[in-house]
C-alpha cells in the first residue's frame, strides 16, 4: 500500500513538472560529442568507478520508472502513459542516426538533459530536476550496459553514413510552405493527413488504430502544440524526425517516400506553420463589454476581436482515484459581456468526438456504468495483451476504482472501449466571493463544506449546462429548485471542441455566481476526454484563474480628465507670467 502511494505521488510529480517546464537550451551535438568524458569510450564494466557511479545515479534517479533491469517496469510505470522506455530493446526514438540504428552518445545526452515533453521523463539538465553534467554522462554509460546491442560492433552508430548531416537550415518562404502543405495533405504523397488530420491535431482517419513495438496504443501527435514535440519543434528538429523516423513507432522515415531533400525541408516548414504560439502566462481573463446582443454562435465574427487566454490544465492528482494521464492540457478562453449577460467561448483540441444521447448529464463523481464490472472479450484483451495478461485484467474488477491501481491506464483504456463515455467540461466559481483584497478561495478541487463552489457542467450532446453547487470532491452537484443553467452551444470540428456558455450576470438563486464589472471572480476548469477513459474524479483540471469583467470608463471621466489638464495648463501659464514680471 505504501509503495503504491509513493509510486502514484512520484508519477503525479513527474507529470506535473514536465507540463510546467519549457525547453530553452539548445544542444550542439557536435560540441557535446567532442566534449564527452573519455570514459564514454570504454565498454561498460562492473567494478569500473565511472560505471559504478552511473549505476548509483540510475538507481537513485531512473529506477522508479525504468525498473531494476531497465525494462520500463519500475513501480511508477503502470501509472504513466506513455510507459517508460525499455532500454533492453536497444530501440531509441530520438536520434541523429538512420532509421533502425542505435543513438550516439550525444543523442542520449540531449534526451536525458532536455527530457521528453508530453511524458513523465523530466529534463535532467534544465528546469526543476538538474543533475550535474558528469552524473548525466555516468548514467548514460550505465544504461548502455542494459542492452546487448551496444556491445555489437556491427551496430556501431558511428560507422560511416549512419549519422544524418542536417547541414544549413534553408530560409522559409511562402512558396516552400505551400509545397510542404501539398505533401502533408496528399494521401498519395507523404500522407501525413491520414494520421495527423487536416489541421495537424492528431485526429486523422487512422488515429487510434496504431500500437508501438511494445504493443501499447499510440496516438498521432497533435502537431499544433510545440510544447508536446518530443524530438524538438524547431524546423531542423522536424526535418530530422521526418528524415529518420521514430524507432519503435508507426512514424516512419520519409527518406524513400520523399527522396528530395528540399521537399522534406518544405514539409518541415509547413508543420512549423501549424504551431500555436507559446502559452500565455496571464491568470486573469478580461471580458470586454459589448454594446448590444452577445454572440449566439461559436463562429460569430465578434469573437475575432476578443482576446484569447490560455488556461493550462494537468492531471487530477489531488484525490484518488488519481489521473496522471489527461489528454487535454490547455483550454483557450475568450469572454464578452453586456448589461445583461456574460458569454464564455472555450476551445480545446480533442482527437475524437464523444457525445451522449442521455437526457441529463452524468454526475461527475458517479459516472455512467460505474457499477458494472469488466466484461471480457477478445477485442479488449487484444488491445492490451502486451502489458496486461488475463489474470491482471481480471484483477481490475470495478473499472472506476480498479482493485489493482497499478493497472490504472489499462482500466482507462478498457473504460473508453466499453462505457461510451462523453466529453465533458465544468467551470467552478466560489459561491461566496472573498472580500476585496483577500485571497481566500474554496478548496481547489470542487470546494469544501464551508466554501462550496457553483459549477457549470456541460456534457457533449446537451444543449443546456447544469448549474449546481458542490461542497467537496466527493460530493455531488446539487441544483437548486427552479435553477436554469447556462445555455450551451458546442461545435466539434476537425479535432477541436468550441463551446459557448451564456448566462445572465445575476444568477437565478442566492447561491449562484453573480457577476459585476470590475470585480475579478476566481474559477477553475475541469475537462474530461471520453475517448481517453476519463470520467468521475479522473480528469484534467486547472489551478485558480480569475474572470474579470472590465469596467467601462464613463464619459464624464474623460471630461473631468480634460478639464483637469486645462486647469493645470492655465495655472502653469499664470505662474510663468508672474515669474517673468518679477
Amino acid at each position: 500500500m505504501m509503495v503504491g502511494r509513493i509510486a502514484r505521488a512520484l508519477a503525479g510529480l513527474l507529470c506535473l513538472a514536465t507540463v510546467m517546464e519549457a525547453q530553452q537550451i539548445e544542444y550542439d551535438l557536435e560540441q557535446i560529442e567532442a566534449g564527452k568524458p573519455p570514459q564514454m569510450g570504454n565498454a561498460p564494466d562492473e567494478g569500473d568507478p565511472f560505471y559504478e557511479a552511473g549505476r548509483q545515479v540510475y538507481f537513485k534517479r531512473c529506477y522508479s520508472c525504468h525498473g531494476r533491469y531497465g525494462e520500463g517496469d519500475g513501480m511508477a510505470a503502470h501509472y504513466l502513459d506513455p510507459r517508460p522506455r525499455d532500454f533492453t530493446f536497444g530501440m531509441f526514438k530520438f536520434r541523429t542516426t538512420l532509421s533502425g540504428e542505435l543513438p550516439t552518445d550525444a543523442d542520449l545526452f540531449r534526451t536525458v538533459s532536455r527530457g521528453v515533453p508530453g511524458t513523465a521523463m523530466p529534463a535532467w539538465g534544465e528546469g526543476t530536476f538538474v543533475l550535474p553534467e558528469i552524473e548525466r554522462w555516468q548514467a548514460i554509460h550505465f544504461l548502455k550496459s542494459l542492452s546487448e546491442d551496444f556491445e555489437n560492433e556491427d551496430l556501431n552508430p558511428y560507422e560511416e553514413d549512419r549519422i544524418l548531416d542536417v547541414g544549413t537550415v534553408p530560409g522559409t518562404t511562402a512558396e516552400r510552405i505551400e509545397n510542404g502543405k501539398r505533401w502533408f495533405l496528399d494521401a498519395d504523397k507523404a500522407g501525413c493527413v491520414k494520421c495527423h488530420g487536416p489541421s495537424g491535431r492528431g485526429n486523422g482517419e487512422a488515429a487510434g488504430s496504431h500500437s508501438d513495438d511494445w504493443g501499447d496504443l499510440i496516438l498521432p501527435a497533435d502537431m499544433t502544440k510545440p510544447w508536446r514535440y518530443k524530438n524538438g519543434a524547431a524546423v531542423e528538429d522536424i526535418y530530422r524526425t521526418l528524415t529518420l523516423g521514430l524507432n519503435g513507432t508507426p512514424m516512419p522515415s520519409f527518406m524513400d517516400a520523399i527522396p528530395d531533400d528540399d521537399d522534406r525541408w518544405d514539409l518541415a516548414m509547413y508543420v512549423v506553420s501549424l504551431l500555436e504560439p507559446a502559452a500565455t502566462t496571464d491568470n486573469v481573463i478580461d471580458a470586454e463589454k459589448t454594446e448590444g446582443a452577445l454572440p449566439a454562435t461559436v463562429d460569430d465574427p465578434a469573437w475575432d476581436a476578443a482576446v484569447s487566454y490560455d488556461v493550462i490544465t494537468g492531471g487530477q492528482v489531488v484525490l484518488g482515484p488519481r489521473w496522471q494521464n489527461p489528454s487535454v492540457d490547455m483550454v483557450h478562453m475568450q469572454a464578452l459581456y453586456n448589461d445583461d449577460e456574460v458569454a464564455l467561448l472555450l476551445t480545446w483540441n480533442d482527437r475524437f468526438e464523444n457525445a451522449t444521447s442521455a437526457s441529463a448529464p452524468f454526475d461527475l463523481n458517479e459516472p455512467r456504468n460505474s457499477s458494472t464490472e469488466l466484461e471480457y472479450g477478445d477485442e479488449v484483451v487484444t488491445a492490451n495483451d502486451r502489458a496486461y495478461e488475463w489474470d491482471e485484467i481480471e484483477a481490475l474488477g470495478d473499472l472506476w476504482n480498479p482493485a489493482d491501481t497499478y493497472l490504472q491506464v489499462a482500466a482507462a483504456r478498457i473504460r473508453a472501449t466499453t462505457a461510451q463515455l462523453p466529453d465533458q467540461l465544468a467551470i467552478h466559481f466560489p459561491v461566496k466571493l472573498p472580500p476585496p483584497g483577500k485571497a481566500e478561495r474554496p478548496y481547489l478541487f470542487m470546494g469544501d463544506p464551508g466554501h462550496p463552489v457553483n459549477g457549470w457542467v456541460w456534457v457533449a450532446g446537451a444543449e443546456q449546462a447544469v448549474d449546481g453547487n458542490a461542497k467537496g470532491p466527493q460530493s455531488s452537484y446539487t441544483a437548486q429548485e427552479g435553477e436554469v443553467g447556462p445555455t450551451a452551444t458546442a461545435v466539434f470540428e476537425d479535432g477541436q471542441w468550441r463551446l459557448l456558455l451564456r448566462r445572465s450576470l445575476v444568477g437565478d438563486k442566492k447561491k449562484d455566481t453573480h457577476f459585476a464589472p470590475g470585480r475579478p471572480i476566481p474559477f477553475t476548469l475541469r475537462v474530461w476526454d471520453g475517448a481517453n477513459g476519463e470520467a468521475g474524479l479522473q480528469s484534467a483540471m486547472s489551478s485558480w484563474y480569475y474572470l474579470n469583467l472590465k469596467a467601462s470608463t464613463p464619459s464624464r471621466a474623460y471630461v473631468y480628465g480634460l478639464l483637469g489638464l486645462a486647469i493645470t495648463f492655465a495655472l502653469q501659464l499664470i505662474l510663468v507670467r508672474r515669474i517673468r514680471r518679477g
